[in-house]
Order: structure tokens, then C-alpha cells, then sequence
């Protein structure tokens, strides 16, 4: 969905069928983050899932894309932890 913001900022046509099945498959995968993962995970998936669909569909907030990073930071450390990785040093974090 990200790739589809990004082509939308640059003034491609969204194509609906195609977004709407991405953003069915993303919040099914949400849906299976709930499910099977502890709730700091869960806490961190749900703003860049938002995020990311918000800014699909609604050209006002494509400008979200620019602070997706911060959410995606925050989800890859949840993964992590979830998983059981060491945190990544600060240097490498961004």
C-alpha cells in the first residue's frame, strides 16, 4: 500500500480494485497480529496500518506518508522484542 501512496504523491491514477484488495489483506493480516501476538506488538501495528490506509485513500493526508517512518520504526522494534532479538543499537535505529 506504501508503493501505491508513493505513486499516488506522484500523480498516478489509484487504481480502486487494486487498493481496495491491499488494504483487505492488510488489516486481515492486522487481524492475525491481534491474534497470535502480545499487545505491544498489537499496539505498534495498529497506527501504521491506519496511517498507511488513511493516506491510500484520502489525498489531504497523503502527507502522512512522510511520518510513516517513526510508525514503522516502532512496529519492527515490537517485532523484534516479540521475536526475541536483541534491540537494534541506536545508531542503526535512524
Amino acid at each position: 500500500m506504501e508503493r501505491l501512496v508513493h505513486k499516488r504523491i506522484e500523480g498516478e491514477a489509484l487504481d480502486s480494485d487494486t487498493a481496495g484488495e491491499l488494504e483487505s489483506a492488510l488489516w486481515l493480516c492486522h487481524l492475525e497480529i491481534r491474534v497470535l501476538c502480545c499487545e505491544p506488538l498489537r499496539e505498534a501495528a495498529y497506527p501504521l496500518i491506519e496511517a498507511v490506509t488513511e493516506a491510500l485513500w484520502d489525498p489531504l493526508a497523503q502527507r502522512l506518508q512522510l511520518h510513516l517512518g517513526d510508525k514503522r520504526a516502532k512496529l519492527l522494534a515490537a517485532v523484534r522484542a516479540e521475536l526475541g532479538i536483541m534491540p537494534w543499537p541506536a545508531a542503526e535505529q535512524g
